[in-house]
């Protein structure tokens, strides 16, 4: 586990994941009930998988609510069933998901 280097977590809609499986994924994760505090859960991943890349499940609604958590209006790209989030010391980075 690399400490300062940041995880990256792919987030996916459960209403579509195909294609969202690729080499090199450390684990995979949700997607969680609906009282589950989601941003939490990403953080205690996050820390678990620095360095590493992460595939994560949501409901179709979640990936709207984490994107106002960190006070975006939308995905890079307008994507609307993936997001690609950079979590490290300094914080959480939005990033198109073609860069993962």
């Amino acid at each position: 586990m690399a400490l300062h280097c940041a995880a990256t977590l792919l987030l996916v809609s459960s209403g579509d994941v195909s294609g969202a499986e690729e080499p090199g994924l450390a684990a995979t994760y949700g997607p969680w009930p609906e009282s589950a505090d989601v941003m939490a859960e990403l953080q205690a991943i996050a820390d678990q998988h620095r360095g590493e890349r992460v595939l994560v499940t949501v409901a179709p609604d979640t990936l709207a609510g984490v994107l106002a958590h960190l006070g975006r209006t939308s995905a890079p790209g307008g994507a609307r069933d993936r997001l690609r989030l950079d979590v490290g010391d300094d914080g959480w980075a939005v990033t198109p998901w073609a860069a993962a």
